[in-house]
């Protein structure tokens, strides 16, 4: 079995979402948690992320998201990745 990555203990996020047209919101999400790894030993570091995106009128968001571990993983001394996607607002 394959050892996983897994557990947070305490996470802040804080988000923007100012309009800049008639309908469209440029939204900014900022997060920063402190984090343990799971079944690796005693692992734990920092997690960041920040996320842009762009809002319509039909709350739909295109973002692009940015994470970064600050603890190392198989011999590399941090990590990280990038994500795009699209979400949808539904309250």
């Amino acid at each position: 079995m394959d050892r996983q990555i897994g557990c947070s203990s305490c996470f802040a996020n804080f988000r923007l979402s100012p309009l800049i047209g008639d309908d469209t919101r440029i939204t900014l999400q900022l997060g920063i948690e402190k984090a343990l790894a799971l079944g690796r030993g005693n692992l734990m570091g920092d997690y960041k992320k920040i996320n842009v995106g762009i809002q319509n009128a039909d709350d739909i968001i295109l973002f692009v998201e940015l994470n970064h571990y600050s603890f190392s993983i198989n011999n590399q001394r941090d990590s990280g990745n990038i994500n795009v996607g699209l979400s949808l607002i539904t309250f």
